[in-house]
């Protein structure tokens, strides 16, 4: 019977874990952010959870070279959305001179991301919804109720006070 990986198998958060996590995939901090966290009842079995009727979930957004940021959101495309309007798309986003210079078929090829709409090739972009394990990612899950407590924006927010 092969056991399924938790988020802390995989991936390591500057700050999070004392021990060295070097063969695992790094995300900053300052790129997780704490804006929807909600905890459903699968994470306590005592009670059915929080509130969350559009069900929001924890989104982990990476490209090539590795995980870019993760965001809360309901689907792929709000999550797509917070991360440009939180300014974590960057890898992501075509540049200005590249828009104007392209054909509208280049143009429709590119997704449309954010409030305003900023033009983003997703070519090489992979998302993930992520269920924490509360056994094993215990301390992401405490960082995330202790951020949202103090209503910071971003994990890292919340460490700096």
């Amino acid at each position: 019977m092969q056991t399924q990986e938790s988020f802390s198998d995989r991936y390591y958060v500057r700050g999070v874990w004392d021990i060295n996590q070097c063969d695992k995939s790094r995300i900053d901090p300052g790129c997780i952010l704490a804006n929807d966290v909600t905890f459903d009842g699968e994470y306590n079995r005592y009670n059915d959870g929080e509130y969350n009727p559009h069900n929001t979930r924890l989104w982990l957004i990476s490209h090539q070279f590795g995980p870019v940021c993760m965001v809360w959101a309901q689907c792929e495309q709000d999550a797509l959305d917070e991360m440009v309007d939180s300014d974590l798309g960057n890898a992501f986003l075509v540049s200005e001179e590249d828009v104007n210079s392209a054909s509208e078929e280049e143009r429709e090829a590119w997704a449309r991301l954010g409030n305003t709409g900023e033009y983003a090739d997703l070519t090489y972009c992979h998302m993930e919804a992520i269920k924490l394990d509360p056994t094993k990612d215990w301390r992401l899950m405490l960082a995330f109720a202790e951020a949202r407590g103090a209503g910071s924006k971003t994990i890292e927010e919340y460490w700096r006070g």
